[in-house]
């Protein structure tokens, strides 16, 4: 069963009123119920356990990284690019070429 936790509850008190419960539910019905009892887990927990976790942080730390550097190496070539159209920049704004004249 899923449940949620009322705000400002904590899991320990949760787990407590779940073992009394569980108790009353036992008592009330012995053959059926006799050993049965209630853990409280968090959600994300169950479905991704510690160790995923870890080492989803370990993929997404990569993914950032590599990101990182294809936006380094777009900025290179754009750069670069300008760079190589320095010459022809100088000579269309001599001729009196607008900010958007330029860029094309």
């Amino acid at each position: 069963m899923y449940a949620r936790l009322k705000p400002g509850i904590t899991r320990q008190q949760a787990q407590a009123a779940m073992d009394t419960i569980g108790a009353n539910i036992s008592k009330e019905y012995p053959t059926t119920n006799k050993g049965w009892g209630v853990k409280i887990d968090l959600l994300r927990e169950q479905i991704v356990g510690a160790q995923l976790r870890q080492t989803l942080f370990v993929l997404l730390g990569t993914v950032c990284f590599v990101l990182l550097i294809a936006c380094a190496n777009i900025a290179n070539l754009t750069l670069a690019r300008g760079a190589a159209r320095q010459k022809e920049v100088a000579i269309r704004s001599a001729l009196g070429a607008g900010r958007w004249r330029l860029l094309g």
